[in-house]
């Protein structure tokens, strides 16, 4: 209480004001003190929780951590892939007549292996033997090729498999992966830690 007043005979009087502006200024900076303690405990929780508890979303609002960043995936060089298959299929004649899946003029069709040449992969076409240059057989099929041509050459398979995994022809690399491992596991092994960057 603050003025003139009387208890049991004692008087009170009003403290000077410099006393009481001293007081009000103590105050108003506790209470500044403290709506800043609250105001920050209050940001923490909404930096932890979110918006009315919820969690915020990814790119939505402030995480306390930021997401774990995917490692760029490994730079696989073809060419050396491509020129060891193409050499393959260049020697297997005894293999003519095997049916292929290709896509030739841009079309999925079934055709014959005809042979090869340092030209160009030759198949059979209704009847008809067409040369295919290499630089129009898509990797991909030059990797099933290789695949249906060459089952049990692990270098063949090999090769196969970094022009699937380069590709990103999931299905078509871990057909040729479990064939490889079949053959030679170490091989197989060696051709999963080129596909994981490792």
């Amino acid at each position: 209480m603050q003025g003139n007043y009387t208890v049991e005979g004692l008087q009170r009087t009003a403290p000077p004001p410099e006393y009481i502006s001293s007081l009000s200024g103590t105050a108003a900076g506790s209470l500044a003190l403290i709506a800043g303690a609250k105001s920050a405990a209050g940001g923490a929780v909404a930096q932890a929780t979110g918006v009315n508890g919820k969690q915020p979303e990814e790119g939505k609002g402030p995480l306390l951590s930021k997401p774990a960043v995917k490692p760029p995936e490994p730079q696989i060089d073809p060419a050396p892939s491509v020129a060891a298959l193409q050499k393959v299929l260049q020697g297997l004649g005894d293999k003519k007549g095997t049916r292929l899946h290709m896509k030739v003029f841009g079309t999925l069709q079934e055709v014959v292996f005809a042979g090869a040449d340092v030209q160009a992969l030759k198949v059979e076409i209704k009847g008809n033997v067409m040369p295919l240059r290499w630089k129009d057989v898509a990797h991909e099929d030059l990797a099933q090729s290789a695949f249906t041509l060459c089952h049990d050459d692990q270098e063949a398979l090999f090769h196969a498999g970094m022009l699937a995994a380069v590709e990103k022809q999931d299905v078509l690399y871990e057909k040729i992966f479990f064939r490889l491992m079949e053959v030679s596991s170490a091989r197989g092994m060696s051709l999963d830690d080129i596909k994981a960057g490792r």
